[in-house]
């Protein structure tokens, strides 16, 4: 993830508008709600796919399979599924402020908007950013992989030891759940204007 300063941020903001990449809305609570109950839903599956691991009686049982793979495990799913719990709560922030993201370059476009609106305005700290960067890179790491190189999901599965891959997941699903937290408490309070009023501006 390629951190933009507040200049560019605002570079990038003007041309998504533009490009109708995204559009200032009305704020709407009800798209908040709907982003926020994706973000709950997406640790929710994260956490079964984590403990998952732990039973091994239930993967055979669930595979109809008489042996169990030892090389096999949910950990690379618990880090992007808990990437998408972030995302998401990203998104219900930006809605609530009325501002909605189109579908293409969904991510890339979040992670600017989570820095022009809500970083560079001291909304969120740096330990929230950190934490969304973190869970982005290695979401994306992994999803690239899917598409592009088998190899480095090969390498990433099976040199990895499994004692690391599920500290990795772990800390990732951690960080997901205090981040999701944090966000819904920030939205008690944020407003379009309170933004506005930390941006100096008029408009979105």
């Amino acid at each position: 993830m390629i951190i933009l300063n507040k200049d560019q941020a605002e570079i990038e903001m003007k041309k998504y508008k533009i490009n109708d990449k995204i559009k200032i809305m009305f704020p709407d609570k009800t798209w908040t709600k709907y982003h926020f109950t994706k973000s709950e839903y997406n640790l929710r599956i994260a956490r079964i796919n984590f403990n998952l691991n732990e039973h091994k009686d239930f993967i055979k049982e669930l595979e109809q399979t008489e042996e169990f793979d030892q090389k096999f495990n949910t950990y690379e799913w618990v880090i992007i599924i808990s990437y998408y719990a972030m995302f998401h709560s990203v998104n219900a922030l930006l809605r609530k402020i009325g501002v909605k993201v189109g579908k293409q370059y969904a991510h890339e476009i979040t992670t600017n908007l989570l820095l022009y609106y809500f970083y560079y305005t001291k909304i969120i700290e740096d330990e929230l950013l950190k934490i969304y960067e973190n869970a982005e890179e290695k979401a994306r790491g992994l999803v690239v992989s899917y598409v592009f190189a088998k190899g480095e999901r090969t390498k990433y599965q099976y040199e990895a030891n499994m004692e690391s891959q599920r500290k990795d997941a772990e800390k990732v699903l951690d960080d997901a759940v205090n981040f999701v937290s944090r966000l819904k408490d920030i939205d008690k309070t944020l407003s379009k204007e309170l933004v506005l009023n930390k941006l100096g501006k008029k408009a979105l």
